[in-house]
């Protein structure tokens, strides 16, 4: 189902104090693709039972087959516990930026990937397609998602790919800010 969302707040802010942005590599990945991903940066601050992870986004488009990958956004968050903030959707052109965020074209999209097994998560995927973007443009991308899965009872818990599924992406940050009090235990997959 498609509906015009209402459920998450807007701002203009870039991101919040506590992150501090990755470094911004410049070029282009040697590998040939239509896109890349500049930079993938994903923050995450643990505060008591809820956490916050602070995202952004650099795409750039080489080619014109670039454009349908680099122009669709979709986030997925879960309405139940969890509020998704955008702080900026923009096309950098020439040396401009182009704010590109417009509530109006935000759509939620309610997608049951386990329909078949009748399972049912709530999760939604917030929807934007921009348009009047070109070769060589940048799609710069910040947004917020609050708020953690009360099945886990305050434990943080989080998952992040450390890859882009769109092409190649020439650098990614993964930052986590817990109390100093707090254990946190990583593992990554594959490993026991």
């Amino acid at each position: 189902s498609t509906q015009r969302s209402t459920l998450f707040p807007y701002t203009t802010l870039f991101r919040s104090a506590w992150v501090v942005p990755a470094e911004l590599p410049t070029g282009a990945p040697a590998e040939a693709s239509p896109m890349f991903t500049r930079v993938i940066d994903e923050q995450l601050r643990v505060e008591g039972a809820t956490q916050h992870m602070s995202s952004r986004v650099l795409r750039v488009v080489r080619e014109a087959a670039g454009l349908p990958t680099a122009t669709q956004i979709e986030i997925e968050f879960d309405p139940a516990y969890q509020t998704l903030t955008f702080h900026r959707i923009d096309a950098l052109r020439a040396g401009q930026r182009i704010p590109k965020l417009d509530r109006k074209r935000v759509e939620l999209l309610q997608r049951e990937k386990q329909l078949e097994q009748r399972i049912y998560d709530g999760r939604v995927t917030a929807s934007v397609v921009l348009d009047d973007m070109r070769v060589g443009d940048e799609i710069d991308i910040a947004y917020t998602i609050s708020g953690a899965n009360p099945v886990f009872g305050g434990k943080f818990v989080h998952s992040t790919w450390m890859q882009s599924s769109r092409g190649p992406a020439q650098r990614v940050q993964v930052r986590l800010l817990a109390p100093a009090g707090r254990t946190i235990r990583i593992r990554k997959a594959g490993a026991s």
